[in-house]
């Protein structure tokens, strides 16, 4: 004897209503994120600082596409108590759009992208998918007023280290707070030379390179911790190689214009190696593995 099924409960039924459910849920976030998203997209366009969050997005893209393929066989598993988290999250839009703070604002999505999953999907997608919305947090821009109060400090930092540097080279010089005085020429550690944009963007490198290995939170967040020290040794570097060519026949020019660019660059390739040195990562063998690398047990590439 055949039973009759009830439609709205057979598992298409059940599929349908969850996918118009999903896409009334993706409309609204559209309309409501759409305009954020564009100005975040002007932001990486136009601002040099922040510029490095297009890139760590696209990485977001790539890792989360090659995660999908794992997570979508997963039986959805729901939890209901995430359904505070998601509140939370509406919250925390809010509250960014009263007090007119971006970040806030900008922080709310992939607060709410994060809540959304674990309360429709369950934890364990939440877990899988961790790694792009870890992603999507760090291309969000830090707020000006953070970069604000840590710039000074950074600036003073540089131009102590570069002053004994110089010094230690043999070259006379007097340093008041981020000013170097060097005979007749006299440098001023900037703003844009604190070494800021370099943590940054080192510490966003890190956030790629461990979601594309997979690293585990305890590596990460020690291989990121890492970046302070590189960051500060790097920038002290290329101000004390600045200083010293100001004592040339370039004067202040070493300070500006292609040289400048060019000690720049030199000094952030440095930074890169030294955090390749500390993952393990060597051309055509793992052998010789740094000892920070094999405290930290990252994984070396072999051939």
């Amino acid at each position: 004897m055949l039973a009759s099924v009830d439609p709205s409960q057979s598992p298409v039924a059940g599929t349908r209503l969850f996918s118009w459910i999903a896409a009334a849920a993706a409309a609204a976030a559209a309309i409501l994120y759409g305009p954020l998203l564009i100005g975040l997209a002007r932001q990486w366009v136009n601002d040099g600082d922040a510029a490095y969050g297009a890139v760590v997005a696209i990485a977001a893209a790539f890792v989360f596409r090659e995660r999908w393929r794992r997570v979508r066989a997963l039986p959805l598993t729901g939890s209901p108590a995430a359904l505070i988290f998601v509140l939370a999250s509406a919250l925390l839009y809010f509250a960014g759009t009263l007090a007119a703070d971006v970040f806030l604002v900008r922080l709310s999505l992939p607060a709410l992208a994060a809540s959304a999953i674990w309360f429709v999907a369950g934890s364990t997608h939440l877990r899988k998918l961790a790694a792009p919305l870890a992603l999507c947090v760090v291309a969000i821009p830090i707020p000006d007023a953070l970069v604000t109060e840590a710039t000074l400090p950074l600036q003073l930092v540089a131009s102590r280290s570069a002053a004994a540097l110089v010094s230690a080279a043999g070259v006379p010089v007097v340093r008041d707070g981020n000013v170097l005085a060097l005979g007749s020429v006299t440098l001023e550690v900037a703003q844009a030379c604190s070494g800021m944009r370099s943590l940054v963007t080192l510490l966003a490198l890190v956030a790629v390179y461990a979601a594309f290995r997979e690293l585990p939170l305890r590596r990460t967040a020690l291989l990121a911790l890492a970046t302070v020290p590189v960051a500060l040794t790097g920038n002290s570097l290329r101000v004390a190689a600045t200083a010293l060519l100001a004592t040339t026949s370039l004067g202040a020019n070493a300070a500006r214009g292609l040289t400048h660019d060019l000690t720049g660059w030199a000094a952030f390739v440095l930074m890169c190696a030294l955090l390749a040195a500390l993952t393990g990562v060597r051309p055509g063998s793992d052998r010789g593995q740094s000892a920070v690398a094999r405290r930290l047990n990252l994984p070396g590439r072999t051939t």
